[in-house]
């Protein structure tokens, strides 16, 4: 081993000083980079990679392997020991053949067609190499990809998944990814319409110019371990069930949970599940499934530029078949397409049965057994007291009337008039029941001034100041706007062609209907004597005032009801 010259000049035993500057490193021309080959566990292999220091190395390659070391496989010692001296190609070879496969999986970007036939959740495996262009070194390539998984590339069709969005897994490390619809957190500035995103003349024709171009966004999170589901089993994740950690945060069928709370507006059960120190999320993205897609900034926020960018160190590889993206096709909203938001759900329910739905990372049932049963309404009745004092007037001019209570809170007839609600064209209120005339009158004003209640009535109809008990132990019946709950049919025998039904102001029926529970093309099952008759939803509220006779008919034989209210509530 040579000796340092300084060392080797020293003539005599003794004491020596030397100082030796370790601040300059000698420097490597970029002309002369120099590479380093060898073997890795991890990493991108036969191929070359710039690595411009020992983090990027480790990040890519990992630390000194020492089991390599035993079979006298040094590379990463090497590496390292070079990287002192400035950046190094790195080249990891492996060895393949055609028995060497990886897993995939063709995600479905479209609510339709229903799952099984479509999105194959436990993948497929595919030859490992021939993911990669291999013409000189080896690089992952979106078009190999396409034919080692057999896309096709020259016709769209309406029930496969058109390879719009595969993934598969590169790297030495099981790795779990979830894919959704891009939060409201990640998708302001895009709520514009492609119309409005393009300009009017340069909307791509596979785009529908109304669809929002949020629609297409999509999060994307690569998360380290194995957290998939065995789709070979009833119960995929039934492993999850004992878990001590896990087992509050997967459904052993459906899998990760995403609300704590139904009413939750996020995916706070999946955020829960990211903070945990047991889950490690190597990377999110939002991304668009759109070719070439760029913000305001010109940033590319297309899902292969985005992702594929780290598969170096994800292991995670995207193909989108861009093929098909030619404006000849449209894509947008069908099935098979991208449809995350199910512009073609309702289309389908009503032309054939899909109980289900199964795309990106979203997997469950669309079908609930909803029971409405026939029923009438129940008025209410309150009765006066001796500490209440009752005052009827006919007011002059409309034919309204007038009823004043003088008495307090805690007099039962003063709380029940003092809780009534007017009426009004886009409200409906409270009505009371007419003693002789056996119509339900409409109040039109409430007033509560210190201990007197004053109720205004609808004068319209057979009203009379008859109608109204003044004495003492005087009983009214009313009904409140929750009050009008009935379901009925709107004729009497329904059949495959006539089984219209009513759903009353207050009912569950109604509610669902308004809250977007039930919605047109959800099948419905009339019973009727025990023969059940099937068909399909469908609201249709502008044909509302040619039912109104009909209606009117059929709530005055349940309810007495007056027939001028009736616009205040018709449900179709």
């Amino acid at each position: 081993m040579a000796l340092d010259p300084k060392i080797a000049s020293i003539k005599a035993a003794g004491t020596y000083r030397f100082e030796f500057d370790k601040s300059q490193v000698v420097s490597i021309p970029a002309n002369q980079t120099r590479l380093i080959v060898g073997f890795s566990k991890t990493g991108p292999f036969n191929t070359p990679v710039f690595v411009p220091d020992t983090a990027f190395f480790k990040q890519v390659y990992g630390d000194i392997d020492r089991n390599l070391e035993r079979k006298d496989s040094f590379f990463h010692r090497s590496c390292l020991a070079a990287l002192e001296r400035g950046p190094i190609l790195a080249l990891n070879l492996l060895n393949l053949n055609a028995t060497d496969k990886v897993e995939y999986i063709k995600f479905g970007t479209a609510s339709t067609p229903e799952g099984g036939t479509y999105q194959q959740n436990q993948g497929a495996l595919g030859e490992y190499q021939k993911m990669y262009n291999r013409d000189k070194f080896f690089y992952p390539d979106s078009d190999s990809f396409l034919d080692n998984v057999g896309a096709n590339k020259l016709a769209f069709s309406s029930d496969t998944t058109n390879d719009l969005l595969d993934f598969t897994n590169l790297g030495q490390n099981p790795v779990s990814v979830i894919v959704r619809k891009a939060s409201a957190a990640n998708s302001i500035g895009f709520n514009v319409t492609a119309e409005q995103w393009y300009g009017a003349a340069n909307v791509p024709g596979f785009l529908d110019k109304d669809s929002l171009v949020s629609d297409f966004l999509v999060d994307v999170f690569i998360i380290n371990g194995n957290f998939g589901g065995d789709f070979t089993s009833a119960t995929p994740y039934e492993r999850f069930v004992a878990d001590p950690i896990f087992q509050t945060y997967f459904d052993k069928t459906q899998g990760l949970k995403r609300r704590l709370f139904d009413a939750d507006a996020t995916d706070t059960k999946i955020a829960e599940f990211f903070n945990e120190s047991e889950v490690d999320v190597i990377a999110t993205y939002t991304a668009s499934l759109l070719p070439n897609f760029t913000d305001l900034l010109g940033n590319n926020l297309f899902v292969e530029k985005v992702i594929n960018a780290d598969t170096a160190s994800t292991g995670v590889f995207v193909a989108v078949n861009e093929d098909l993206f030619d404006g000849d096709t449209l894509i947008d909203g069908v099935a098979g397409g991208i449809d995350m938001i199910g512009h073609n759900l309702e289309y389908t329910q009503t032309t054939s049965i899909q109980d289900d739905i199964n795309f990106l990372s979203y997997s469950g049932s669309i079908v609930s057994d909803l029971s409405y049963a026939g029923t009438g309404t129940t008025p209410n009745t309150v009765t006066s007291t001796s500490s209440e004092s009752i005052n009827v007037t006919e007011l002059t001019g409309a034919g309204d009337f007038q009823i004043q209570v003088q008495g307090g809170a805690g007099n039962s007839l003063w709380d029940a008039f003092a809780a009534f609600t007017a009426n009004s064209p886009t409200a409906v209120g409270t009505y009371i029941l007419g003693d002789n005339s056996g119509e339900y009158i409409p109040v039109t004003s409430v007033q509560v001034v210190g201990n007197t209640v004053t109720l205004i009535l609808s004068g319209v109809g057979n009203t009379t100041i008859a109608d109204f008990a003044t004495g003492v132990g005087s009983i009214y019946t009313y009904l409140n706007e929750s009050d009008f709950g009935f379901v009925t049919d709107r004729v009497p025998t329904a059949d495959n062609f006539s089984s219209d039904i009513i759903g009353g102001y207050g009912s569950m029926l109604y509610s669902q209907f308004s809250n977007g529970t039930l919605t047109d093309g959800d099948e419905a099952v009339f019973e009727d004597g025990g023969i059940q008759y099937s068909s399909f939803l469908v609201f249709n509220l502008s044909l509302m005032d040619l039912f109104i006779p009909l209606v009117q008919q059929q709530l005055q034989l349940l309810l007495q009801y007056r027939t001028q209210i009736i616009t205040y509530h018709l449900l179709l």
